[in-house]
């Protein structure tokens, strides 16, 4: 918790995520000071004095305060476990539609599926808080548009299969790990532990990835 990554900024949208708050002209967050005092049991002043500083240092708030405060938010091992399972059966579900006749061949299956068909990955902005996500698609218009709807775009890359773009999904969120957050279902319709700091930094990422 002490890791000079969580910088001013990170914990910012961290409190607008949890007490609310909203969003200046230039995109910076400010998050309701009197919530969060009221929350952490504590003066709206020290939490104005947590907050204060660069976007980029380090995060003035104490390392015992904010690990009281990631402890009920942080992605449970299990749920981090059972992506990697999924990641493996991804990866094995690709291999085994490459198999030759007679050796569990799938591919006509994963076929008749969509599976084989060009997918991309999404990397999306929720526009009411500071969180981001990943959503993979079948690359199609309208299924493009449905997906980004009430979102903002940051990134996207192409991939020939399903498998490969689930492959970058959960590469993507082992990256920002140290980001996320696991939110109640009632507030994030979607991958409610799959969801990260809008500041984490991502990785390097692909336009596009093949075979």
């Amino acid at each position: 918790m002490t890791d000079p990554q969580w910088t001013t900024q990170m914990v910012r949208e961290l409190f607008a995520v949890l007490y609310g708050g909203h969003r200046d002209a230039d995109g910076r967050w400010h998050p309701d000071t009197r919530e969060a005092a009221r929350r952490r049991r504590v003066s709206q002043r020290t939490i104005q004095r947590w907050l204060h500083g660069d976007d980029h240092a380090p995060a003035a708030i104490p390392a015992t305060h904010l690990a009281a405060i990631l402890r009920r938010r942080r992605v449970r091992r299990a749920d981090l476990r059972r992506e990697e399972l999924q990641r493996a059966r991804q990866d094995k579900m690709l291999q085994r539609a490459g198999l030759g006749r007679g050796r569990g061949n799938l591919k006509a299956d994963y076929a008749d599926r969509g599976w084989l068909d060009k997918h991309i990955v999404l990397i999306l902005e929720d526009q009411h808080r500071p969180l981001r996500r990943v959503a993979v698609v079948r690359d199609d218009a309208t299924t493009r548009k449905r997906t980004e709807r009430g979102a903002r775009l940051i990134d996207i890359i192409y991939a020939d299969n399903k498998f490969l773009a689930e492959r970058t999904r959960y590469q993507i969120l082992a990256d920002v790990e140290p980001w996320r957050l696991r939110l109640p279902p009632t507030h994030v319709k979607q991958g409610h532990t799959q969801v990260w700091l809008a500041s984490a930094p991502l990785p390097h990422l692909p336009v596009h990835v093949g075979r």
